[in-house]
């Protein structure tokens, strides 16, 4: 192999691992729209059940989604959104009195308002 091309496949696969590392605006984006979703769903259904926390298979695989989407972008706060999915699926045995670190929305918020931040870098 020539050395041109032997150092365009060596460009391409740096600017490959940093795309990895890097996040780009439409994973920010991503991320705050499924998070900000699953956090109007939460607040929407926990006004109207006066606060009683049942299962809620729709919630659960809305705080998945926001999971997923912010692991592209931040591992840790995905891991808070996989937790508070995890919770939804049952609340009497997967919450904070069983020794689960579940987040409540206003640590939630916290954790969107730091994603918006990173969006206007």
């Amino acid at each position: 192999m020539s050395f041109s091309i032997e150092l365009t496949i060596l460009l391409n696969d740096a600017k490959r691992l940093l795309a990895r590392r890097e996040p780009n605006n439409a994973h920010l984006a991503r991320a705050i729209e499924a998070t900000n979703a699953a956090l109007i769903d939460t607040d929407y259904y926990l006004k109207h059940q006066h606060g009683n926390y049942t299962a809620n298979p729709a919630l659960a695989h809305k705080w998945n989604e926001a999971s997923a989407a912010v692991r592209l972008v931040d591992s840790d706060i995905a891991n808070i959104f996989y937790y508070k999915s995890r919770f939804w699926m049952d609340p009497m045995n997967f919450g904070p009195d069983q020794g689960f670190p579940v987040a409540d929305l206003s640590e939630v918020r916290q954790k969107i308002d730091e994603l918006i931040g990173r969006s206007r870098r």
